[in-house]
């Protein structure tokens, strides 16, 4: 799944900004940074109807790595694991 146009090119100029002159790694952060923000589009946490933890969850995640750009993995990998706790510690209000 291809990101929105604005985010692939945020993505590539941060993928750019992380790995001058490295183009493999650009290459392999524009997949897994691409991957990722697909992943948490499709989560849609930020949608009116989403989960009032997860939208917390996010948005926290969110302001945690962004910068003057964001990475997505860690974003990610942020509201994974958050999600993922708050469900074992919430089986009864599980969000997703």
């Amino acid at each position: 799944m291809i990101a929105h146009a604005d985010e692939a090119v945020d993505i590539r100029a941060y993928c750019e900004k992380q790995w001058p002159d490295e183009f493999s790694m650009q290459e392999y952060c524009i997949k897994e940074e691409t991957k990722s923000y697909s992943s948490l589009r499709r989560k849609n946490y930020s949608a009116d109807d989403a989960h009032p933890v997860a939208v917390k969850i996010f948005k926290k995640c969110l302001k945690e790595w962004s910068n003057d750009q964001v990475e997505w993995s860690m974003v990610e990998y942020c509201v994974d694991e958050e999600v993922g706790s708050y469900n074992r510690l919430n089986p009864d209000e599980p969000i997703d």
